[in-house]
């Protein structure tokens, strides 16, 4: 690109103690240079859009799938802390003769009623 002429403009700016420059070259383009700069400038655009879709058509299933596992896994957990409360209601059944059934059924009955609030 030739320039057919250019300013340097410099600019001072004091906030408190705090100088801040700027400084800016304007430069002059022919048709044909300001022309080839557009379409440089539209090619990254497009590049840049090109890159992001592609990245999104392979993260997309990937973190679909990532997602599916963990509500999978989330289900296990769920399960087991099911199974492990009602083998705690029968222990302290079994160990209090005298309440027996009546620990194991408020467990069970409590279980029910969670999985109506939280589902």
């Amino acid at each position: 690109m030739v320039a057919h002429s250019d300013y340097h403009l410099v600019y001072v700016v004091v906030i408190g103690n705090v100088a801040v420059f700027l400084s800016i070259n304007v430069i002059f383009l022919s048709a044909d240079d300001a022309q080839g700069l557009r379409d440089a400038l539209l090619f990254s655009v497009l590049m840049v859009v090109l890159a992001t879709l592609i990245t999104g058509a392979v993260m997309y299933p990937l973190l679909v799938r990532l997602t599916q596992d963990l509500a999978r896994q989330s289900q296990a957990v769920l399960q087991g802390n099911i199974e492990l409360l009602e083998v705690m209601g029968e222990a302290i059944a079994r160990r209090d003769a005298d309440t027996h059934i009546h620990n194991y059924r408020v467990t069970l009955r409590q279980l029910v009623a969670d999985k109506f609030v939280f589902s």
